[in-house]
């Protein structure tokens, strides 16, 4: 069996995922006991693009087509960092305690160009790099460290949620 989450993202990546026969959510993180590269999998598994994903005999498909942020599974965390580059077309309800990043205005224009291609993914990425300061310092206000022992309420999972790009096949 390939190795599960590297040490170095066991505590904190979770990635939120959905069975493809009714959409109930499931969350891998590393004491799931499936292997990275097949969370990973099975958070690029969108019909049309990818084939849902076998996981100990049952199909899985992309969290993202259950909720777009699936924040809802962040219930009682103390602190959520929520990065939504389409919150603007999709507006939601935030949890307590989330602190949402979106696009700013000049990214906005960018991503409703529904432009396609290097050129207008690359002007895209450079606008939201020019944000990511701005968001870093907002979220350093409001995020504890993992040593802090009252980063986590009682009985709950890491605080936050780090969904992974695509990766190859595995099947």
């Amino acid at each position: 069996m390939a190795p599960t989450f590297p040490e170095i993202v066991a505590g904190a990546a979770q990635l939120p995922d959905a069975t493809a026969s009714d959409g109930e959510p499931v969350v891998w993180d590393a004491t799931a006991g499936v292997p990275l590269v097949r969370a990973v999998a099975v958070s690029s598994a969108f019909p049309g693009v990818e084939p849902p994903v076998a996981v100990d005999g049952r199909r899985y498909r992309d969290g993202a087509l259950r909720d777009g942020t699936n924040i809802d599974l962040a219930a009682g965390a103390r602190t959520v960092a929520v990065i939504d580059p389409l919150a603007h077309r999709h507006p939601r309800p935030m949890t307590d305690g989330a602190h949402l990043v979106t696009p700013d205005s000049a990214a906005v224009l960018l991503l409703d160009a529904e432009q396609g291609g290097p050129e207008a993914w690359t002007a895209a990425y450079q606008a939201g790099e020019a944000q990511a300061g701005a968001a870093s310092e907002e979220l350093r206000a409001h995020w504890r460290p993992a040593t802090d022992p009252g980063r986590r309420a009682p009985g709950h999972p890491a605080p936050a949620s780090l969904h992974l790009g695509r990766c190859g096949e595995v099947d």
